[in-house]
């Protein structure tokens, strides 16, 4: 398979427009280079014969050019394949481009943004690489003891290497793929459990390379998981161990050969993972240094936000304990103030696309939801639910002045862009 790829860490990118993919690209090769041909041919044979041999050995082009009947058979197209692959891989970044720096999508005046927003989990508080075998962990012991998996479960570890987010899977098939962003299925990176699935029976399952939207998004053609969709996509940072899990017990499930329907495992799995989050919640705040990653520059950048003349407010779907817990140890007990505007439990990507869900105001004290009407959003008070219309009611808060940090393409980033037109910065780790 010809690709090219390049694996960047990026500290954020700031964006205009929602592309969050990794810039990892795979192309058919042989296949695709076949096809190109095999399409074209018939219109204009030599611009197709100077298109597919653009990037190949000047000699290889030459002989194609002067005789194309010798060059017909597979090990003819397999070398120029070859040659086309040694160019691309021949391609290496600038020198001076510094994987920790800021990358813009798109043209970005910062003059214009007066507001600066932030989610918590992965974008303010980055979490250390043990958060995820604690969450795996947790979550294989609530299959075990709660839906009653066999207990050999809890002998499976957690292997961080196995997968990266952005992964869909397949509910109704059992597969865990990765797809380009036309829907193009990579062959060589279809599993099931942890056992590469042949291109053979990958093209016999799906008879094709490329899947109807349909298919992956539903009929609805939303990025959002409905029930009619046949794909999950695993977007967010907190999936790594829950695909880890999905295919670790699948694996078990195949080996022993136990019958099972790979959508109950898939939303078993779901579930035993949300479920355990308050355990996380609670273990982290016992032990913050040993779970979250300290950022002795991030009261430097509040402080300097303010000092200009910028709000900030913090959306996230975390309790305000939890949230409360961590900022302090990043911040500081007066982290509050830096915010115009803090909402816990938004309930993200509902607070982005629901219209009457109210805002409450959160007592930290008693630790309740009081229920008096909301009329006005005041710096040093808690707020819990509600929706961006509200908030941009209520702040006057509007559309090129917002620029919103989070970690999820969907949840995050992509409502706000496309319906409410603020900039979004993506943090990629």
């Amino acid at each position: 398979m010809c690709s090219v790829a390049h694996r960047i860490s990026f500290r954020a990118i700031l964006k205009h427009n929602v592309i969050l993919r990794s810039f990892m690209h795979s192309q058919g090769g042989v296949g695709a280079i076949w096809g190109v041909i095999e399409s074209e041919w018939p219109k204009d044979k030599e611009k197709t014969r100077t298109r597919c041999l653009s990037t190949a050995s000047t000699t290889t082009k030459r002989d194609f050019l002067n005789n194309p009947t010798t060059l017909k058979t597979v090990s003819d197209f397999q070398a120029l394949y070859e040659a086309t692959k040694k160019k691309f891989q021949s391609k290496k970044l600038p020198v001076d481009v510094h994987p920790d720096a800021v990358f813009a999508c798109n043209e970005l005046d910062l003059s214009e943004v007066q507001v600066y927003g932030f989610d918590y989990d992965y974008t303010l508080a980055c979490y250390k690489p043990i958060l995820e075998s604690l969450l795996y962990n947790l979550a294989s012991e609530m299959l075990v003891k709660r839906f009653k998996y066999p207990d050999e479960i809890l002998e499976l570890d957690y292997d961080p290497t196995f997968a990266v987010r952005g992964l869909h899977y397949d509910v109704e098939k059992g597969l865990l793929v990765k797809l380009d962003s036309f829907l193009q299925l990579q062959l060589g990176s279809v599993y099931r459990g942890r056992t590469k699935v042949p291109e053979e029976e990958v093209l016999k399952l799906y008879h094709n390379r490329l899947l109807p939207i349909a298919y992956v998004e539903g009929p609805n053609n939303t990025y959002r998981h409905n029930t009619n969709s046949k794909m999950v996509q695993l977007a967010d940072l907190f999936s790594v161990p829950e695909m880890c899990l999905l295919c670790n017990v699948i694996e078990y499930f195949e080996g022993n050969r136990i019958d099972y329907n790979p959508e109950i495992v898939f939303h078993d799995i779901k579930t035993a993972m949300g479920s355990c989050h308050p355990v996380m919640h609670a273990t982290v705040m016992k032990d913050t240094e040993k779970y979250i990653e300290k950022n002795p520059k991030l009261v430097q950048y509040f402080e300097k936000l303010q000092n200009s003349g910028k709000k900030l407010f913090l959306v996230t779907n975390s309790p305000f304990s939890f949230v409360n817990c961590g900022m302090t140890w990043l911040v500081g007990a007066q982290w509050r103030e830096f915010f115009d505007v803090v909402i816990v439990q938004a309930r993200k990507p509902k607070f982005f696309t629901d219209e009457s869900r109210p805002i409450r105001l959160y007592d930290a004290k008693t630790h309740s939801h009081l229920w008096d009407r909301v009329f006005k959003l005041e710096k040093g008070k808690i707020y819990y639910e509600g929706s961006v219309r509200q908030l941009q009611e209520l702040k006057g808060w509007r559309g090129h002045s917002v620029l919103y940090f989070g970690d999820h393409p969907y949840s995050d980033l992509a409502d706000v862009t496309l319906k409410h037109g603020w900039r979004t910065g993506a943090i990629i780790t």
